[in-house]
């Protein structure tokens, strides 16, 4: 199933006149950074185009700067969606990059794609919003205005997606009397519904007569999904989608999870993980989880009510008013608390480092130590950089607070300013109409 995502810049552009200077220290040297050739260092302001784009090559050198412009979306010339809007960035990206078509009229605006490698517009800017379709986090295909493209950047021409195994197999879809079955490529049917049917016996009222493969994993294994029906009391029959998890030759496999949905978890930031997948009964709403890397079970302890995928192995597990950080790679429980109400959400970064999320009362835990603050913390996102930071202000405020936290959940600075990027050798921050970017050791604020 695609992904169809609208990134509305009307809604954060607003024009001012805007001055991007030098960033860094005196010098403009970006030594600190220890910057590979092949790596840039873009600078935004998450999507305001207040404060423009500026792009830095591995010496420091400016070689992008742009007023009055939004930044939309990161990509890789594979499709894959690079979910950062500031910071390091392989030199081979694609910038989405969004402009006032007029001034006089905010709700019409360009968007262009800008080569980083190539230092040029290889889309040049038109009118129109940028929506992107998506599996998994590859952009399959872009759209800007009433125009769709594909990653050639040419008008989009839909084409039969095929899938090649590591064997070199491929395999593609094709459709006979309004139902699909699995073909090779040289046309011959691989795959009927009647085969995959009987390899795979399933209990259900109605079997609709159409599988389809939906993606290969780790080119040894395939997603095939599948329609049942169940018939009512009053005679009509619910149709429900279904996907397997096959080996080569369509066989389900984990039959023991007695699952009927599977899919590539989620983190706590909304990207896809591809070396986790979820097994998941929609009717007993039970889950369990497979590691790719190991082709293991990552196993969670019974008893609790809600499991929610955070990062890397770890999960946060919900028994009534208890909370549970769990690392599912290693088995270790980190921290154990409770909360009076239901959060919007709970972020964590590190076996007892944790945001609660909540409207009008968010609070920060280092060390699963409360952070204190004078006053209630009505507001408090997470940018996910390689060194995550927090911030801390008001709903509709300035952000009077930020804290970078390494990897090991260890405050690694603190500001009194919102900091937009931070690695193991930088911060970055934009102030007095430029950018700013420091070393982490250098534990300063704003002056």
């Amino acid at each position: 199933m695609y992904k169809m995502r609208f990134r509305n810049a009307a809604s954060c552009l607003f024009l001012f006149a805007v001055c991007l200077c030098g960033c860094g220290k005196g010098s403009d040297s970006l030594d600190f950074m220890d910057l590979e050739p092949d790596e840039v260092f873009l600078c935004t302001d998450n999507g305001d185009s207040k404060a423009g784009i500026l792009l830095l090559d591995s010496e420091g050198k400016e070689i992008l700067k742009l007023e009055e412009a939004a930044l939309q979306v990161c990509m890789k010339p594979s499709g894959e969606i690079l979910h950062q809007t500031a910071g390091v960035l392989p030199s081979d990206s694609y910038l989405f990059i969004s402009f006032y078509y007029d001034p006089s009229d905010t709700t019409n605006y360009t968007t262009g794609v800008w080569s980083i490698e190539k230092e040029d517009w290889i889309f040049e800017p038109e009118e129109g919003t940028l929506a992107y379709y998506a599996e998994d986090d590859v952009m399959n295909s872009f759209q800007i205005g009433a125009k769709e493209y594909g990653l050639d950047f040419l008008p989009y021409e839909s084409a039969p997606e095929t899938y090649e195994f590591e064997n070199g197999l491929v395999l593609h879809n094709e459709m006979k009397d309004g139902n699909y079955y699995i073909a090779s490529d040289d046309g011959a049917s691989y795959l009927t519904p009647s085969e995959f049917f009987d390899r795979n016996p399933i209990t259900a009222d109605y079997l609709q007569d159409s599988i389809s493969i939906e993606k290969v994993i780790m080119g040894k294994y395939m997603i095939i999904s599948y329609t049942i029906g169940t018939y009512e009391s009053d005679g009509t029959c619910t149709l429900s989608g279904q996907r397997a998890f096959c080996d080569q030759n369509g066989n389900r496999l984990y039959l023991e999870w007695d699952y009927n949905y599977v899919f590539f978890v989620s983190d706590q930031f909304d990207h896809s993980v591809t070396d986790i997948m979820e097994f998941y009964d929609t009717d007993k709403e039970v889950a369990h989880y497979l590691d790719l890397t190991q082709m293991k079970e990552l196993k969670i302890p019974d008893g609790y009510q809600q499991v929610l995928y955070r990062e890397g192995r770890t999960f946060l597990l919900q028994q009534g008013e208890t909370y549970t950080v769990y690392d599912a790679g290693t088995g270790e429980t980190g921290a154990v608390f409770t909360l009076d109400s239901q959060p919007q959400d709970i972020i964590v970064l590190s076996p007892d480092t944790y945001v609660v999320q909540e409207f009008g009362n968010s609070r920060i835990f280092i060390h699963d130590r409360e952070v204190s603050s004078e006053d209630s913390i009505e507001y408090a996102p997470v940018y996910p950089s390689p060194y995550p930071v927090i911030l801390s202000g008001k709903v509709l405020g300035p952000y009077d607070k930020s804290y970078v936290i390494d990897p090991e959940g260890n405050l690694a600075m603190q500001a009194d300013h919102e900091i937009l990027y931070a690695d193991k050798s930088c911060y970055m921050y934009y102030d007095n109409k430029r950018f700013v970017i420091r070393p982490l050791t250098e534990n300063t604020t704003r002056r």
